[in-house]
């Protein structure tokens, strides 16, 4: 009983726990000053314990006081502080702003210094290329310098010796130079002025009368060239009616040709049809009839020699081409060509002089010969690479094969190919 007693809190001191509860429940915590208002309930009750022990209650208020008096210290100190603490935010703020611009300020710089770098660097450059490009001129100077310094020295000799043959010649030029003086003084400078005037006016006449002309004959065409082109013109002219006249002739002509094969037209369609008609033993005579005539050149083999000379020039030849050979045959051929000299325009298989017989050479003769030049020639293609050329080999093949008539079977060769072949 006694320890339950020793230890039960006192009556004094469960009234104060319990007025400090309800003075604590009864204050409102969301307020701005609620940790003062829990002070002052707490020295209320603190007040209240120094008023109950008597005995210790100076000392008790002495140390309420003291902490009373710091509490206000400390609340002046505090009361002083916040606007310094409200203007430390602001300088802070200031100071991080300043801070935020001198860093942006530094990069801009930097990157300006950057770009400043570089173009310096661009223009180094530049100016390294324009001091190598001046250097080359100042070589280029330098050499000119040396050559017009050589033509300096030149010219001064030249100068010297100059001056050497002009004195030797002074006493020549001294006498000439006394003549001219008196003559000179013989002449009037009058007389001269007047001259020069003259001469003034008469070419101030003659130029305009040179403007004049050039402003009214500027678009007018000289006589000789107006002559000229209608002497053409009138030549043209004639032309033109002599071909006017040609024309209407061969118009009227052909006209008149058109009209007599319209009239005649019929008739020969019916002769031909009647002709037709006949049996197979007339073909020979029809086509006679339908057909263009062709000449019989059988019958110009005592002319070349007979039927087989003939056949031989003939065969394989159009008309037009057997008419010339024919032609030909009739002037007569050459009995001897001319050589052609030994020039350098002359093919050497053809260099030769003086007369050289006609062989007249057959086609079949013709035909064996170029065979056998080409199976030669192909034959020395193939064992040597480098060939030579055609008309060395043509020389050297009518050398080797004919001997000393070497200039007649060339002659005669190119005579019987441009004839029949």
């Amino acid at each position: 009983m006694s320890t339950y007693r020793s230890l039960s809190k006192p009556h004094f001191l469960e009234q104060l726990e319990s007025h400090l509860k309800r003075e604590l429940e009864a204050l409102d915590t969301h307020g701005l000053k609620v940790q003062e208002l829990r002070l002052q309930v707490f020295q209320e009750v603190f007040g209240y314990l120094i008023e109950e022990f008597k005995t210790y209650k100076p000392i008790l208020s002495a140390i309420k006081n003291e902490y009373d008096v710091t509490l206000v210290h400390l609340r002046e100190q505090i009361r002083d502080l916040l606007p310094l603490r409200g203007k430390l935010v602001l300088v802070s703020e200031q100071c991080e702003k300043k801070i935020l611009d001198q860093r942006v300020q530094e990069r801009n710089e930097i990157r300006a210094l950057k770009q400043e770098c570089q173009r310096l660097q661009r223009v180094i450059e530049s100016m390294r290329g324009q001091q190598t490009a001046l250097q080359i001129q100042v070589d280029h100077l330098k050499e000119d310098l040396a050559t017009q310094y050589q033509l300096y020295r030149n010219e001064r000799d030249a100068r010297k010796l100059l001056i050497t043959r002009i004195s030797t010649m002074q006493s020549t030029q001294d006498t000439e130079h006394d003549d001219n003086n008196e003559e000179d003084e013989s002449e009037d400078p009058v007389v001269v002025k007047m001259a020069l005037q003259v001469c003034r006016e008469d070419l101030t006449k003659v130029q305009v009368e040179l403007n004049r002309l050039q402003a009214e004959y500027s678009d007018v065409v000289p006589r000789r060239d107006w002559d000229n082109l209608n002497h053409m013109h009138e030549e043209t002219l004639m032309k033109l009616e002599t071909l006017q006249a040609d024309f209407d002739q061969l118009k009227s002509e052909y006209d008149t040709l058109l009209e007599v094969h319209r009239q005649s037209a019929p008739a020969v369609l019916h002769s031909n049809q009647s002709v037709l008609q006949h049996g197979s033993g007339n073909k020979t005579h029809c086509w006679l009839l339908v057909t263009t005539p062709r000449p019989n050149w059988e019958q110009c083999s005592d002319i070349l020699g007979g039927s087989e000379r003939c056949k031989e020039l003939f065969e394989g030849q159009s008309s037009q081409k057997r008419l010339e050979i024919l032609l030909q045959q009739m002037n007569g051929q050459n009995e001897f060509f001319t050589g052609l000299g030994t020039s350098s325009d002359v093919p050497i298989y053809l260099q030769c002089e003086g007369k050289l017989m006609n062989l007249k050479l057959k086609k079949a003769d013709i035909v064996r010969v170029i065979k056998d030049i080409w199976r030669e020639k192909t034959a020395e293609n193939e064992k040597n690479d480098d060939s030579r050329d055609l008309q060395m080999f043509l020389h050297s093949y009518l050398v080797e094969h004919f001997k000393d008539k070497a200039g007649e079977w060339a002659c005669s060769l190119m005579e019987s190919i441009q004839n029949n072949l």
